[in-house]
């Protein structure tokens, strides 16, 4: 679904060693027609109540470029809890959190036949990964606790989290402690498909977390 509301993201490799650089996202041709995905759930029903104006979603994934055509004016200056401090968050070298966030809150007026799902909502982009290989490092959990936390004192109303991990003590802690500031915590069940009964999924796992 991600590949067909945001356009592929490539960001050219970093030499070892050098300093990360942020490259504006580039890629193939964007779609022409609206996407299945968004005419088959159809948000601009919704619009008529709300296009999500005054909501504010924190993403924790791999960092937002603010400056992707779908998401200028949209995002927030963040934190970075994985290398990059001073881009506060807005530097994706992986893509993935572009993508995301292009998905919940991409501008409804730059005339792609796809936008967000909520196109008036901002974005605070919160940097827990490098790449998307890193959800297994048992050192994630905490980095990503410590991102709920920061995010959940910001008054945002929403938190997405589109990464797995692994249970950890503080990792549920955190959760709780955003849900107990009144946060809307979201989560992703899993990844391509895989069924998850037997290796559950955190933070989705966690009691009170949309997944």
């Amino acid at each position: 679904m991600a590949a067909v509301l945001l356009a592929t993201l490539v960001v050219p490799s970093t030499p070892a060693g050098a300093e990360p650089a942020c490259p504006a996202p580039t890629g193939g041709a964007a779609p022409t027609e609206t996407p299945w995905a968004l005419r088959r759930l159809d948000p601009a029903s919704a619009w008529r109540i709300t296009r999500g104006e005054g909501v504010t979603v924190a993403v924790i994934d791999s960092g937002v470029s603010p400056s992707h055509p779908l998401l200028k004016g949209q995002v927030r200056e963040g934190r970075d809890v994985n290398g990059l401090p001073q881009a506060q968050g807005r530097c994706d070298l992986a893509g993935h959190g572009t993508i995301v966030a292009g998905i919940i809150a991409g501008r409804d007026d730059t005339g792609a036949p796809y936008s967000g799902i909520a196109p008036a909502a901002r974005i605070l982009p919160v940097r827990v990964l490098q790449d998307t290989r890193r959800t297994n490092d048992p050192g994630l959990p905490l980095q990503i606790a410590a991102a709920i936390r920061w995010a959940a004192d910001q008054d945002v109303e929403v938190i997405n989290l589109s990464l797995v991990t692994i249970d950890h003590p503080e990792l549920a802690d955190a959760v709780r402690y955003a849900l107990d500031e009144g946060v809307v915590v979201v989560a992703a069940a899993g990844n391509r498909a895989q069924d998850q009964r037997d290796l559950p999924a955190y933070p989705a796992a966690y009691p009170g977390v949309i997944a």
